[in-house]
């Protein structure tokens, strides 16, 4: 039973005829608005699939599932439910249950349209259930928070199982720590719960999704970062590192209990203390399984330490993604990135020699940008040749410095887009088209399209998921230079790797139950 007091939903704790709290993670259905995405896209699109391809488990959710079935409480978690009719179906199902709490992750939703799909589901089915959001992001979005009932706002562990003991017991809600939740036309926030260390928590069930990817699973070897760049919301305040033993006892029971064989260490940067990250490596070369993992990497971090990347492929490392955003030091220094061209060419470089492939990000558009700093940004892609490539227009998310402080940056924050001294966000997309026809024309050495770890992560072989970045930068090169050949070659990759993604989804049972 729903009964209003004040304004504010409470809930009695009888009725649940299935899981005491369900939980779910989700990205926008549709291919986000980036130069990037639309390149991705655009040979599914041309071969008339629609679909966008399923994605690797979220760790956030099933990390929170986990301590919550430690707790006595009964979980069910769901990903891919806008992707994967059977894991949409199993939602429902749960939905239909009545459950006691509801919990959606924001983390990688950026369209609110997304959200209130998800929050109608949740209302139309379960209409009792408290509905609660979560994730990174979702304390600077106050128009997300409005659809749900509650949001948990930084790490949700404690005040999720403090949720769900109150919610269940019957008690007063209002009462967990770490929460907003809107009271006569107000917000009110609780007091923030102190996190755990990520010591103190239990390594992570994947055995909680009823659909299961078929490679790819996500890993944490530490929490927050220690950075500050100017463009970045994500977790402050300094990161917390994970004991190595830790980290590779979980990477030894991942492969023995589930027969996980590709890890991705989700890190905001896993080689931010050198020598933590090489004694991580040393373990895991000693004591862990046989794994293929992936990570997040500064290219300073490679530079200053010259026996790193060396480590990190001896202990199974493949694929190094860097943020490193600009080829211009003067750009560099306005991120507050803390490191040079020249750390970027040494990075990149013994990357390379230990055997390492490298997919390098790279944000088109910050303040003091100009055609001539994206041509610093080319040439230093050509120079250094990254196996794969991303260039992204300057996005300005909420609770950045970058947007908090505006107007020290000189940034205008339009209706639609961004403009500054240099540069308008038109002109950002303008010059992120331009960087990826200089890369599709003139440098072989370089691909782009979707990451490869997640095609990996997915279904796909190194070589086909390779073939398939190839395959992508192949078909936009056709269409820039009229080869209709090239076109047509890129099509027949791009769909027998599709063909064969289905094939190993529908045989992991993601088809229709």
């Amino acid at each position: 039973m729903v009964s209003y007091l004040g304004g504010m939903r409470t809930l009695r704790s009888s009725g649940p005829r299935g899981p005491d709290v369900v939980l779910v993670a989700e990205s926008d259905e549709t291919a986000l608005p980036t130069i990037n995405e639309t390149l991705v896209s655009a040979p599914l699109a041309k071969l008339g699939i629609a679909a966008p391809p399923p994605i690797m488990h979220y760790l956030g959710v099933a990390a929170l599932g986990t301590s919550l079935r430690r707790l006595g409480s009964s979980v069910a978690v769901h990903d891919n439910v806008l992707r994967i009719p059977a894991a949409r179906e199993a939602f429902l199902r749960d939905l239909d249950a009545g459950p006691r709490i509801v919990g959606i992750s924001i983390t990688l939703i950026l369209a609110k349209a997304t959200l209130e799909k998800l929050t109608a589901w949740v209302r139309q089915r379960a209409p009792e259930s408290l509905l609660v959001l979560g994730g990174t992001g979702v304390e600077f979005r106050p128009d997300l928070r409005a659809l749900g009932d509650a949001s948990v706002v930084g790490p949700g562990e404690g005040p999720l199982a403090e949720l769900a003991a109150l919610v269940k017991d019957g008690r007063d809600w209002r009462a967990a720590h770490s929460l907003c939740y809107s009271q006569d036309g107000r917000e009110v926030w609780t007091g923030r719960a102190q996190a755990a260390h990520p010591d103190d928590l239990p390594a992570t069930d994947w055995d909680l999704f009823p659909t299961q990817p078929l490679l790819g699973y996500p890993i944490q070897a530490s929490r927050g970062c220690r950075f500050g760049c100017a463009y970045c919301s994500g977790p402050r305040g300094g990161q917390v590192l994970r004991g190595v033993a830790h980290v590779v006892a979980e990477a030894r029971r991942d492969h023995e209990r589930f027969g996980i064989g590709l890890l991705r260490f989700t890190d905001s940067d896993l080689t931010a203390w050198p020598e933590h990250a090489t004694a991580l490596c040393e373990a895991l070369s000693r004591e862990g399984p046989p794994l293929e993992w992936s990570c997040y990497s500064r290219v300073d971090d490679l530079a200053g330490a010259a026996g790193l990347a060396p480590a990190m492929a001896a202990a199974g490392c493949t694929w190094v993604h860097c943020g490193v955003e600009s080829g211009s030091d003067a750009i560099l220094a306005g991120m507050r990135k803390g490191y040079d061209r020249k750390a970027v060419i040494l990075g990149v470089r013994r990357a390379r020699e230990a055997g390492l492939r490298v997919h390098a990000f790279f944000m088109v558009g910050f303040p003091g940008e100009t055609r001539a700093t994206v041509d610093e940004t080319l040439e230093i892609v050509d120079r250094v040749a990254p196996d794969t490539v991303c260039f992204s227009p300057l996005h300005v998310p909420y609770g950045s410095d970058l947007l908090e402080h505006r107007d020290r940056y000189g940034l205008s924050v339009l209706e639609r887009g961004w403009a500054h001294a240099t540069m308008d966000s038109v002109q950002a997309e303008a010059e992120t088209r331009r960087c990826y026809d200089v890369v599709a024309r003139s440098m072989d050495r370089v691909a782009f399209g979707p990451l490869v770890t997640g095609l990996r992560g997915s279904s796909l072989s190194a070589e086909e998921a390779l073939g398939y970045a190839a395959a992508v930068k192949e078909f936009h090169r056709g269409r820039v230079t009229g080869d209709a050949a090239a076109v047509d070659r890129a099509l027949g990759t791009v769909l027998a790797a599709r063909r064969r993604q289905e094939k190993l989804w529908a045989a992991a049972g993601w088809g229709r139950s």
